[in-house]
C-alpha cells in the first residue's frame, strides 16, 4: 500500500489541482506547488505529534471512528477544486481542524509554509486547509480498513512521519520534536519506541540500535527527573518526596489551630457576581452559553477543570483541547462577548517563575482561541501565579485545585 505521502502526492498532481489552486489564489504555480508539497508532510507530522501520547492517540482514534472531521477522498480532490465555491468552503471549514491539531503552533506553521513557497500568509493558510482534510481522509480510511486500535494508529503515524520527515522544512521540523537520524530522515522518540516494539514481530534479525536509543532516552529522562528534584519551579512532582519530612495535613501551625473546617488563609473569596462555577467538556459549554444568553450581573467566572498543560510548560495537552473548542464555538455564536483568561499556579517553587508560567499559560489559551477564529481584541490574558489560591497548598488535592485556568466573562 502507498504511504500517505504517496497517495496525497498522486491526488495533488492529477486533475491540474496545482494549476487551479494557483489561479484561485492568484499565486504562482511553482509557489503553490511548493506549499502543497510541504503542507502534506506537515499535516502528517501534526497527526503523529497528537498520537504520540496514549490519550492523544485515543482521542484521535475516536475522531476517525466517528467520522466527525473534515476530510477529502483523494479521488474527489479534482472535483473539489474545480468549483471555486466548494474549494473556498473546504479550505475555510478546515480552520477548526487545523486549530485543534496545531494549537498555538498554527501561526508559525503558516508563516513557515508561506516562506517556503513565497506566497501570502492567507494563501498558505488556505493551501494547508486543503492538504489537511486530504491527509485526514487518507489516514481515516486506513484506520477503518485496518481496524486499528490507538496503539496501531500511533505506530502507523510514527512510520508515516519517518517517511515524510525529509520533506518537512527545517524551519518547521522543530515544532514537532523531529531530530535528524543517522538514516531515513527525521524521527521522533515515539517512532523509535514503535519500531523497537515492531522489530521482534518481523521474525528476522533484531537490531540492537533501537534498544540502545530507547535506553539512552530512558536514561536521559531519569537524569532529568533527578535534576528536577533539586530545582523545582512552578509544578508539583507528586511522586517525589519533599526534601524535609512533610508535616501531616492536620498538624497545628505555630499559632493556635483553627477548627478543621476553617479555610486556610487566602485572598478573599470571589464576590457573588464572580462566583466560581466549574466548566467542563460535558456541561461547561452549556453553562457558558446560559451566562451569555442570560441577564445576570457580570463578570461571571468559570474554572476550566478539563484543561491540562505539559509539565512546567505553557503547551496545552492535545488530548484536553476539546474544552477550548467548545468555548470557541460559544464565542462564535456570541460575537460581542469578551473574556478574560486567567492563569493560576500552586505555591510550589519560585514566585517569579510561577507568575511567568501562569501568564504564559493564559497567553496559550488566548492564542488557541484566536487560532479558532476568535478576534484577539475580545480576549485578555492575565497571569496571577500563586496569589489567588482556591484551596490549601499543604495538600496534593489543594495544589491540584490551585493549578487552574479561569475564564471570566466581562461582556456579553
Amino acid at each position: 500500500m502507498n504511504s500517505v505521502m504517496d497517495t496525497a502526492r498522486e491526488a495533488l498532481t492529477g486533475n491540474n489541482v496545482v494549476g487551479r489552486m494557483s489561479s484561485l489564489l492568484n499565486e504562482s504555480e511553482s509557489g503553490t506547488r511548493q506549499v502543497l508539497e510541504k503542507a502534506v508532510p506537515v499535516s502528517v507530522a501534526g497527526l503523529a505529534s497528537t498520537a504520540s501520547t496514549e490519550a492523544g492517540a485515543q482521542a484521535l482514534l475516536q475522531t476517525f471512528k466517528h467520522g466527525d472531521y473534515d476530510q477529502i477522498d483523494p479521488g474527489d480532490l479534482g472535483k473539489t477544486v474545480l468549483d471555486t465555491n466548494t474549494a473556498e468552503r473546504v479550505m475555510s471549514s478546515s480552520e477548526g481542524t487545523m486549530g485543534r491539531l496545531f494549537g498555538n503552533k498554527l501561526g508559525g506553521i503558516v508563516d513557515g509554509l508561506a516562506g517556503e513557497g513565497g506566497v501570502s500568509r492567507s494563501s498558505a493558510s488556505k493551501l494547508l486547509g486543503l492538504a489537511m482534510p486530504l491527509v485526514m481522509g487518507i489516514v481515516g480510511k486506513t484506520v477503518t480498513s485496518r481496524q486499528m486500535d490507538a496503539r496501531g494508529l500511533s505506530g502507523f503515524l510514527g512510520e508515516q512521519v519517518r517517511l515524510a520527515g525529509a520533506a518537512i522544512p527545517d524551519r518547521l521540523s522543530g515544532m514537532f520534536g523531529l531530530t535528524p537520524a543517522l538514516a531515513g530522515g527525521p524521527r521522533t522518540v515515539t517512532e523509535h519506541r514503535e519500531r523497537m516494539v515492531e522489530i521482534p514481530r518481523q521474525g528476522g534479525r533484531r537490531s540492537f540500535l533501537p534498544w540502545l536509543v530507547a535506553g539512552l532516552v530512558l536514561l536521559a529522562g531519569l537524569l532529568w527527573v533527578s535534576g528536577r528534584r533539586h530545582h523545582r519551579t512552578a509544578e508539583q512532582i507528586v511522586a517525589t518526596a519533599p526534601a524535609t519530612p512533610a508535616p501531616p495535613v492536620t498538624t497545628a501551625p505555630a499559632t493556635p489551630a483553627p477548627p478543621a473546617t476553617t479555610a486556610p488563609a487566602a485572598p478573599a473569596a470571589p464576590t457573588a457576581a464572580e462566583e466560581v462555577t466549574p466548566l467542563s467538556v460535558a456541561v461547561g459549554v452549556e453553562a457558558l452559553t446560559r451566562t451569555l444568553d442570560g441577564s445576570a450581573a457580570l463578570p461571571a467566572r468559570f474554572v476550566v477543570s478539563d484543561l491540562n498543560f505539559r509539565y512546567n510548560s505553557a503547551e496545552i495537552e492535545p488530548s484536553t483541547v476539546q474544552v477550548l473548542d467548545g468555548v470557541a464555538g460559544v464565542l462564535q455564536s456570541h460575537p460581542t462577548a469578551k473574556l478574560r483568561v486567567e492563569g493560576h499556579t500552586d505555591a510550589t517553587g519560585n514566585d517569579q517563575a510561577n507568575m511567568a508560567l501562569s501568564q504564559s499559560r493564559a497567553e496559550s489559551v488566548k492564542d488557541y482561541l484566536t487560532g479558532r477564529g476568535i478576534s484577539a481584541d475580545r480576549l485578555e490574558a492575565v497571569g496571577f501565579g500563586e496569589s489567588k489560591p482556591l484551596a490549601s497548598n499543604d495538600t496534593v488535592e489543594g495544589r491540584g485545585q490551585n493549578r487552574r485556568t479561569e475564564l471570566v466573562v466581562t461582556q456579553r
